[in-house]
């Protein structure tokens, strides 16, 4: 972590509720337990993606709910209110709420979605995080089902503890686990994590693209 000792406060994006957790709970866990500061900015709670017998606030509820059980401060997580697979039509305002959120919470490293993930909202989202944090250390995380090519150039090596939290968390998106994602299980969360430690010559990580890295 010594790379990071001086970053300061650490921003995640992500484009949907839940990419935080399923790219990078782990490391949520761990910068948490090593007492630095994470803010976490989710752009979609999804809700018109949900089957209409389902609360339109489950995904808000479900992400509070796991952001809490990784460790975050609640006045830390913020959820905005686009409209899921849509993100192409509103690059300004995004561009415009990321600058706000960079004078607000001032971030030292900004987490990501790669810019290799194929999904148009996530491409959004990581395309105008690159226009919006100049100067600032930017990661890009792996869903390995959207990132069909992803080359991994930084890893964050976890401890046990990192990989149950993110399990725990991921527990926490109970509509997901109905809806049958296979990729919430914890058998395949933890290959993974199992494989992008090996690629570390260690047990478990979870693995980024470095697209600036800022000193």
């Amino acid at each position: 972590m010594r790379l990071f000792d001086d970053c300061g406060r650490i921003l995640v994006l992500g484009a949907h509720t839940d990419d935080e957790t399923l790219g990078c709970g782990g490391t949520i866990s761990k910068f948490i337990r090593k007492g630095y500061e994470v803010h976490v900015v989710i752009f979609s709670d999804c809700k018109d993606s949900l089957p209409d017998d389902m609360n339109k606030s489950t995904l808000r509820d479900e992400f509070f709910a796991a952001a809490k059980s990784l460790g975050v401060e609640m006045d830390r997580c913020i959820v905005l209110d686009y409209k899921v697979r849509e993100f192409g039509y509103f690059r300004q305002s995004i561009l415009e709420d990321l600058i706000r959120i960079k004078k607000e919470v001032k971030p030292g490293i900004v987490i990501t979605h790669s810019t290799k993930d194929i999904h148009q909202d996530h491409k959004v989202i990581s395309e105008e995080s690159l226009r919006a944090f100049k100067g600032i250390s930017i990661l890009g995380y792996d869903l390995p089902w959207n990132c069909l090519n992803l080359e991994p150039t930084a890893f964050v090596e976890l401890d046990e503890v990192d990989i149950s939290c993110k399990i725990q968390a991921l527990n926490m998106y109970q509509s997901q686990i109905t809806l049958k994602r296979s990729y919430f299980s914890e058998s395949y969360m933890r290959s993974i994590a199992v494989f992008r430690g090996v690629q570390n010559g260690g047990s478990l990580a979870e693995a980024y693209e470095v697209y600036r890295m800022c000193f």
